[in-house]
């Protein structure tokens, strides 16, 4: 992946408002994903469709949230829709209401790539205790 150089107010703008949400976790590669997405508007939309899950949870509708059916964990993906793209991050339900974030992608076919889901049961452990997450 190529790191681009992110203007400091937009970093400042994305930690603002993923700063703000209370239920949500958020991975390193989540957040270099939103960063250095090519197009800010789905970045933004994503954005939104996280604060929507911080604030609904798994109340939100089967258009935004779906469980993958393949995975033994409560592993999940936050649906994000824009124009002909769909995105997708994957996350986990943990301790107390919250949310893991772990990976982010462009969905390309019906199914979520096996690859992803590995990527995203990798290690969520790992991610709670550098958050400070007690499981």
């Amino acid at each position: 992946m190529v790191i681009l150089q992110v203007p400091k107010t937009i970093i400042n703008n994305l930690h603002k408002k993923l700063s703000s949400t209370k239920n949500i976790i958020i991975s390193e590669e989540v957040y270099s994903y939103l960063l250095n997405h090519h197009n800010p508007k789905v970045a933004a939309k994503i954005i939104r469709n996280i604060i929507l899950l911080d604030e609904f949870g798994l109340n939100l509708p089967v258009e935004y949230i779906h469980r993958i059916w393949a995975s033994k964990e409560k592993l999940w993906e936050l649906r994000t829709k824009f124009s002909n793209n769909a995105e997708r991050t994957l996350f986990f339900t943990v301790h107390e209401g919250k949310f893991l974030l772990t990976n982010c992608f462009r969905k390309d076919t019906d199914d979520v790539p096996k690859n992803e889901i590995r990527k995203a049961k990798k290690n969520p452990q790992g991610i709670l205790k550098i958050q400070g997450v007690i499981i």
